[in-house]
Parts: structure tokens; sequence; C-alpha cells
């Protein structure tokens, strides 16, 4: 057997592969949820980051009411993921993240978000 490959054998497939774990598999056990108010904190953030959102944006608005356009809705999709650690789907997406509050209910209802 080749020595490097005895020296991997105590790692797992995904070490030996260099595959990046994003961490959305990991999380808190199911049925523990962020509260809303956690949940609306973190999203807004999220939201503000996009320059011509105004300091002053709430939980009521809408993405179409702030001027999002495709691009700006996929940049935050890809944001949202990583803030809550959570791979979220198209379906999931282009359903509830067109508003704050869509996005706030779909990760405070799910259990792995953290």
């Amino acid at each position: 057997m080749h020595a490097g490959f005895r020296a991997a054998k105590h790692l797992s497939q995904s070490q030996v592969l260099g595959v990046v774990n994003r961490g959305f598999a990991t999380g808190p056990p199911a049925g523990s949820y962020l509260s809303k108010a956690e949940v609306t904190a973190r999203v807004l953030d999220v939201v503000k980051t996009i320059r011509s959102v105004p300091p002053t944006v709430t939980s009521d608005a809408s993405f179409s009411g702030l001027g999002f356009d495709t691009l700006i809705r996929k940049e935050l999709w890809a944001k949202f993921e990583d803030e809550f650690c959570v791979e979220v789907p198209q379906k999931d997406a282009d359903a509830q993240f067109v508003s704050v509050e869509g996005v706030v209910n779909y990760f405070a209802g799910h259990p792995k978000a953290r």
C-alpha cells in the first residue's frame, strides 16, 4: 500500500478529498429554533449590507418595494444561507424570500438554522 494511503486512513473521505464543509449539515439538534427577535435582527443586518437600502428599513419591508432585482435577491439568498448555516432550496427562496418577514419566518421555523 502506498505510504500516503496508510497515513490517510484516520482521515474522513471529505478530508482526504479536500471537500469544503460550509457547516450546513451541522448545528443544533432538531427541534431547537432561533427566536424571531434574533432572526429579525440578523436578517435586517444582512439586508442593510445592500448599498441602496436605507438604514431605517423595517421588518415589514418587501424586497420589490426596496427595488431589489433578481441579482440582488440571489446575492441576499447566498448571504442568508451563510448567515444561518442552512442551504435553502430554490423553490423555498422563490416562495418565501420576497420580504424581510418571509425570510424571518423561514429561518425562525427552520430547526437547523443557527
